[in-house]
């Protein structure tokens, strides 16, 4: 798929194996099928993957600031409620690798629209300096889930900024253009 930095999400069944997902802009997967690995390209956006166990269900998302923005977890999470009937409380979730709180300076242009559309902007977006802020995606994308019924325990973070590690990790912010991408990548095995 070509990731497009929306709340786009595509639903990988039977049919979608057969047509593949060349041409599809979206920036979240999700699939009950089990052995159809998902995965979404980051380079300081976060992965994110999302799993419930009964039903059995998956999902990934692709979550920059737009994607955050525009609520791609919430998107995926809702995608796999009503596809696969499943449960927010039920969830478990693991961000990836992202551009952190550390590293993530923006100026009002882009701070301003989670100003004029989320009440907990402050609360990820923290003042440096006049007209300067850092951006928590990890916070912000937390804050998403819990509020939609994700229990706080059951979401894990690797917590390693992709700017602060570059060495290993992929990061478009601190490379400018970057040599690849890194993946973020989920399957469902089979039950036993």
């Amino acid at each position: 798929m070509r990731q497009v930095h929306s709340n786009a999400v595509y639903v990988v069944d039977d049919q979608a194996l057969v047509n593949g997902l060349a041409g599809i802009d979206a920036d979240a997967l999700v699939t009950a099928l089990p052995n159809v690995p998902l995965g979404v390209l980051a380079a300081d956006c976060l992965p994110i993957v999302l799993y419930s166990a009964h039903p059995r269900a998956l999902g990934v998302a692709h979550a920059g600031r737009m994607g955050t923005y525009h609520q791609v977890v919430l998107a995926t999470l809702k995608a796999m409620q009503q596809q696969f009937a499943v449960v927010p409380s039920q969830v478990r979730v693991m961000i990836g690798p992202g551009i952190g709180g550390c590293c993530y300076h923006l100026d009002h242009r882009a701070i301003d629209p989670f100003r004029e559309c989320f009440s907990d902007w402050e609360s990820y977006c923290l003042p440096q300096e006049p007209g300067r802020w850092t951006m928590d995606l990890v916070r912000a994308n937390r804050a998403q889930l819990e509020m939609a019924g994700v229990p706080i325990a059951h979401i894990e973070s690797v917590n390693m900024c992709t700017v602060c590690h570059c060495v290993h990790l992929f990061s478009h912010r601190a490379e400018g253009e970057t040599a690849g991408r890194g993946m973020g990548m989920a399957v469902l095995l089979p039950e036993r």
